[in-house]
């Protein structure tokens, strides 16, 4: 069994050795195997690894505010592209969809709670039923309508992020 001695020594750290010249002041010495060593450098690694890596809460808010900050752009985009301003709608139903939340009606319990069951869901479905009604009648072209629905994915992608990461 071969052995690497390492000395104990203040502030430089350890020094490696070989067993002779520790001689009789072996209380200043430490003796390790190869396959001890080789264990201690693998945890030390995995433990540099895990505290150097981001957390996926870490990761996520970051995108979700982009993706946050992108949900105007897309409308403004629908709007230069339908050279009209029905596309910004959406945000008039996204208003619309806060006022459960602003009341108190988010707990689902009793009539407040299903006022705002109710509130939430229509508004949801407007979010992307409202251009497409628009596209029918004709007043928006298809890419407006594209545009409006990236955006609505995009917003509910942020949402679900920063809701998760809490």
């Amino acid at each position: 069994m071969r052995l690497l001695v390492v000395r104990r020594s203040r502030g430089h750290g350890a020094l490696p050795l070989s067993p002779r010249s520790c001689g009789r002041a072996a209380k200043n010495c430490v003796f390790f195997t190869a396959a001890r060593v080789a264990r201690l450098h693998k945890n030390n690694n995995a433990q540099r690894a895990r505290a150097a890596a981001p957390t996926t809460t870490q990761m996520s808010r970051p995108v979700a505010i982009g993706l946050a900050l992108a949900w105007p752009l897309f409308l403004l985009g629908a709007c230069v592209h339908a050279e009209d301003y029905w596309p910004l709608f959406n945000v008039f139903f996204l208003c619309l969809g806060v006022l459960p939340a602003v009341f108190g009606a988010l707990s689902s319990q009793g009539l407040w709670g299903a006022i705002g069951d109710f509130t939430i869901g229509a508004v949801g479905c407007s979010l992307f039923a409202f251009p497409i009604v628009l596209r029918n009648a004709g007043v928006i072209p298809i890419g407006s309508v594209l545009l409006i629905s990236a955006g609505n994915v995009a917003l509910g992608a942020s949402v679900y992020l920063l809701t998760r990461s809490m």
